[in-house]
């Protein structure tokens, strides 16, 4: 379960950094906080794509009822994006690279939003269910 706490985490912050560009245009107040994310950007989608990754392909689609489909393939595809830059260790052709960053980078911000989206509503629901579990 712990696992499952670190991506629900791992999209939050994933799809921060994802949609980082808009967010900076809209709330200048949090450049700060990106522009330190930003440093960590390969780092944190190479563990969040990891993390999807063993979860998906492990225990996640047997146990379909217990673990949260859409935040493994938001955290896989948010992972993805953030570590465009390992494309320059492949041996493909320059302009194949040109065109995998363009793909990239036209869906970075819808992505990086929704992955926000889906992990504010696991946190919110998280939370929502603790204080209910403790008022009764």
């Amino acid at each position: 379960m712990f696992i499952i706490w670190l991506l629900r985490i791992g999209v939050l912050i994933g799809g921060f950094v994802a949609a980082s560009p808009y967010i900076k245009s809209k709330l200048p107040k949090l450049t700060k906080l990106s522009d330190t994310l930003e440093k960590y950007k390969l780092y944190i989608g190479i563990v969040l794509f990891l993390i999807s990754f063993v979860c998906i392909f492990s225990f996640a689609w047997v146990e379909a009822k217990n673990y949260p489909k859409l935040t493994l393939v938001a955290g896989l595809l948010t992972g993805i994006i953030l570590s465009e830059n390992l494309i320059n260790n492949f041996n493909i052709p320059e302009e194949k690279k040109e065109k995998i960053k363009e793909t990239i980078g036209s869906i970075q911000i819808p992505v990086g939003i929704a992955a926000f989206i889906i992990g504010l509503i696991w946190i919110g629901y998280i939370v929502l269910d603790v204080i209910i579990k403790y008022l009764l």
